[in-house]
């Protein structure tokens, strides 16, 4: 029975070195509400693995050179555009970890969303700076604004008739305004996936980790905590 044990750490500690009860820190966006989430789904996967995880936020321009530079040990998410090749150190776990959803929030204005070209008749109100939106809409009828409570007051000032915002930034906001009536408008505008990236340090472990974060995925549970995440912010 010893012997079978001592074989048994033994394989253990060749499939994943050095790994018994280390953290692991992962970079991540100060301050997005997808953080939280990000975080319950990575420490549910690595703790498969006997392993804890703790996450670092940083400046949006800060987190992925950081993790790439090996300072952390990877990036909580982001999106597959771009970041192999400024980012060649930082190993995809090519299963959507989770979605960034651009919706269409109102208050007057109904609608069924089909994508960016839907929303031409209408007046746009957007945060300066959305990445994700704003090439998609600069031809069309916009006001930008400087914050998400700006954005929400002119919508409920009837300035414009829908506003674009990532589905969970949004709801984030209108927790902290009194502004009432406003419905998400479906289905989303747009949904783009975020990976978790790993340092190619840990080459050792990333065939470990994508098993896990695939049968969370192929069973449901990764649908399941975004579900119950959003319900909480409602």
């Amino acid at each position: 029975m010893r012997a079978f044990f001592a074989i048994f750490v033994y394989l253990w500690c060749l499939i994943v070195p050095g790994y018994a009860q280390e953290t692991l820190t992962f970079s991540a966006v100060k301050g997005h509400p997808l953080n939280q989430l990000g975080e319950q789904i990575v420490n549910e996967a690595y703790s498969q693995l006997s392993l804890q995880v703790k996450i670092k936020e940083y400046p949006l321009a800060r987190s992925t050179i950081l993790s790439n530079d090996g300072v952390t040990d990877g990036e909580l998410g982001a999106a597959a555009s771009g970041t192999r090749n400024k980012f060649p150190n930082l190993i995809q776990i090519p299963v959507p970890l989770v979605y960034v959803e651009g919706v269409a929030f109102t208050i007057n204005t109904e609608f069924v969303v089909d994508g960016w070209e839907s929303l031409r008749p209408y007046k746009i109100g957007i945060v300066r700076g959305t990445k994700f939106a704003e090439p998609f809409i600069k031809d069309m009828k916009v006001v930008k604004v400087g914050t998400n409570r700006a954005m929400f007051e002119i919508l409920e000032l009837d300035r414009v008739d829908i506003v674009v915002a990532e589905l969970l930034v949004g709801l984030v906001a209108l927790r902290s305004l009194d502004v009432p009536g406003v419905k998400v408008l479906e289905p989303p505008i747009v949904r783009i996936p975020l990976y978790h990236y790993v340092h190619k340090k840990h080459k050792a472990l990333i065939p470990r980790i994508h098993e896990v974060i695939k049968k969370m995925g192929d069973q449901g549970r990764l649908a399941t905590l975004y579900g119950q995440y959003v319900v909480r912010l409602k």
